[in-house]
């Protein structure tokens, strides 16, 4: 490769004829714009120009030699490459400069384009210098008809930092090679806006100093801050020296006694009003059932297959040619991922460190800025200690007593007022614990066991002993006895002192239940005996335990929202993820479009030949291929099955075969290790059809 470096000598015998054939040759070439742009920013207390390089642009068409088409009334490419040839001028900085590609999507759909740019100046050769990028250009979304950029400045970036430019001397060839679906285009190129930067000029002079301009006008007066929190409470202050004792005041002279005055008359005492009823509670509505789970929705169709990234045209065919749609990059007769990877760079020499550009004049001082306004009125002050109280003067001198006036009459007695409303009866107390449980008794004896002996006793037959009912058996209907006559109501007794309850006995353990024992008979009933005296009134029983809390209160409404709080700091960048797993590789067989004969050969894009060595792909990979899919246009009966050489006449059957059964599809697996310089090929058994077959890892 030509060195880059230029002299200092050179450019300056070369410069003036490079800029009077650019000026020339320009106007030719495309339409040129030109600008320049200034920023002033401008502050209360100080002013700053910033001066950026004047920013030029040209107008650059495809050649000549692309296919054209017309979209409205605009001329744009119609295959998916288009170059653009253009030199850099001489009054151009070979830094800043930028790029971007204007097209006209013929569909809507994502553009992906690669870029190759070749720099050469006069007896260089044409690729010495030549960089490709297919990462700029990436993953575009393109709308159908609409003017769209793409910016590639990074290009040329990459291209200063590799190589470096030179102006007034290089030549520039660009070449954008965009994938086009089969049938649709996407990368429809009308042209490139190429800007650089212009030379930059020397320092002015300083300019005079400016009158200094009028103060400007007091500002309004700000809105009185808040209030700001009390300060703390201050020490207390020492106590203050006591005042001199104040002379003594004279003795007030006696006024009169007045007269007692008249006791006014009671008023009458209004009636109470009723108390209102309290509404009654209304009960709460039951919880609505939950509603019923919604059904999943369906699965959405799977997306189209995507281009292989060797298929530059994307017509899905491996072009293997001599121009520059050749498809096949490393030259090794097949299309697959190794010709997906550009050629790296050779890496420049690092550029010579320039001279630090001189000091720049001290700018005028700015004018006096506005006062600003008045702040805010601070709090008011905590208020002193309280002073100490001073001594007390000396005790006045005792006035003589004044006469005893006369006793008033006595008022009559106020009528007596309405009794009070009975209070609110008070809640009631808790139930008490539940007792414990006592001992279980012992069994009873049934009603029927006259003698307690617990059998039944029939002696001479039904209705004979304690078989009263004459049923032959003892039960309960044997206890019933005729009803006696009602006896005398007997005196009433007089209420017996309440003994005293004795302590409760510990809980014994729980006997065995016995076997339930028979019913006896029903004793005769007893005379009712006299009505007892009412016994006195027991004492009051202490008072309940505090009934339960009361249900909560309603909710109180909402508080305002409060300020939203400070931005937090950014978190720390999280981790790399782990690098995802290895796609699949897979290498494509095809007949090429025509039938291929039966118990011949075929590999990719060829038609199937009885000589196999005709027929051979090599391989420039290693690893095992386990699985084969193969398709026929139309439905199809035999077996094709993937042939491995380690040599051109060293063939043999794998394991991995595909079986047509009357079908246009079929799919086989095995195991098939391979290395790079193996040849594989395809058997075609009996098959007869036009197939094609992908055989994967």
């Amino acid at each position: 490769m030509i060195c880059r470096r230029r002299t200092v000598a050179t450019v300056r015998l070369f410069r003036p004829l490079v800029l009077a054939f650019a000026l020339a040759v320009l106007p030719t070439l495309a339409p040129q714009a030109f600008a320049a742009s200034t920023t002033t920013t401008t502050t209360t207390t100080t002013t700053t120009t910033t001066t950026t390089l004047p920013q030029n642009e040209m107008w650059i068409i495809p050649s000549v030699a692309t296919s054209r088409q017309s979209i409205g009334n605009w001329e744009a490419t119609n295959q998916s490459d288009a170059r653009f040839d253009w030199m850099l001028p001489a009054n151009a900085s070979s830094a800043g400069l930028t790029g971007k590609l204007m097209l006209i999507p013929g569909v809507s759909q994502t553009v992906n384009c690669t870029l190759s740019l070749s720099v050469a100046a006069n007896a260089e050769g044409q690729n010495a210098n030549t960089i490709t990028n297919s990462t700029i250009a990436q993953n575009v979304a393109g709308t159908a008809n609409n003017v769209q950029e793409i910016d590639i400045s990074a290009l040329f970036t990459q291209f200063a930092t590799t190589y470096g430019f030179s102006p007034g001397r290089d030549y520039l060839g660009l070449d954008v090679t965009c994938v086009n679906p089969q049938g649709q285009k996407v990368g429809n190129m009308v042209g490139l806006r190429f800007g650089f930067n212009g030379p930059v000029g020397p320092t002015g002079p300083k300019g005079p100093t400016g009158a200094t301009g009028p103060t400007g006008a007091a500002g309004p007066t700000g809105a009185t801050g808040p209030t700001g929190a009390a300060g703390p409470t201050g020490a207390t202050g020492p106590t203050g020296a006591a005042g001199p004792t104040g002379p003594a005041g004279p003795t007030g002279a006696k006024g009169p006694t007045g007269s007692t005055g008249p006791t006014g008359v009671t008023g009458a005492t209004g009636p109470t009003g009723p108390t209102g009823a309290a509404g009654a509670t209304g009960a709460t509505g039951p919880i609505g059932p939950t509603g019923p789970t919604g059904a999943t929705g369906a699965t959405g169709p799977t997306g189209p297959e995507g281009t292989a990234c060797w298929d530059l045209n994307g017509n899905g065919i491996c072009d293997v040619t001599t121009g520059p749609d050749n498809e096949d990059k490393n030259g090794d007769l097949t299309c697959t991922a190794a010709d997906c990877t550009g050629e790296t760079g050779a890496t420049g020499p690092t550029g010579a460190t320039g001279a630090t550009g001189a000091t720049g004049p001290t700018g005028a001082n700015g004018a006096t800025g506005a006062t600003g306004p008045t702040g805010p009125t601070g709090p008011t002050g905590t208020p002193g200690a309280t002073g100490a109280t001073g001594a007390t003067g000396p005790t006045g001198a005792t006035g003589a007593p004044g006469a005893t006036g006369a006793t008033g009459a006595t008022g009559p007695t106020g009528p007596t007022g309405a009794t009070g409303e009975t209070g609110a009866t008070g809640p009631t107390g808790p139930t008490g614990a539940t007792g414990a449980t006592g001992p279980t008794g012992p069994a009873g004896t049934a009603c029927w066991d006259l003698n307690g002996n617990g059998i039944c006793d029939i002696p001479s037959g039904p209705g004979s002993g304690e078989d009263v009912n004459g049923d032959n058996a003892c039960t309960a209907a044997d206890c019933t006895g005729a009803t006696g006559a009602t006896g005398p109501t007997g005196p009433t007794g007089a209420t017996g002192a309440t003994g005293a309850t004795g302590p409760t006995g510990a809980t014994g353990p729980t006997g065995a239940t016995g076997g339930t024992g028979a019913t006896g008979a029903t004793g005769v009933t007893g005379a009712t005996g006299p009505t007892g005296a009412t016994g006195a009134t027991g004492p009051t029983g202490p008072q309940g335990i505090q009934g339960p809390t009361g249900p909560t209160g309603p909710q109180g409404i909402q508080g305002p929202t409060g300020a939203t709080g400070a931005t937090g700091a950014t978190g720390p960048t999280g981790a790399t993820g782990a690098t995802g797993a290895t796609g699949a590789n897979f290498i494509f067989f095809s007949s090429g479009g025509v039938n291929v004969a039966a118990n011949q050969f075929f590999s990719l894009g060829t038609g199937s030949n009885n000589t196999e060595v005709n027929r051979e792909q090599v391989l420039n990979m290693t690893g095992t291929f386990t699985s084969i899919r193969c398709y026929s246009n139309v439905s199809a009966t035999g077996t094709l099955t993937l042939r491995l050489c380690t040599s051109p006449s060293s063939c043999n059957n794998t394991n991995i075969t595909c079986a047509f059964s009357a079908g246009v599809t079929c799919s086989g697996s095995g195991s098939v290790s391979v290395s790079p310089g193996n040849l594989v090929d395809i058997a075609t058994g009996a098959v007869n059809q036009t197939v094609s077959c992908a055989v994967g890892q």
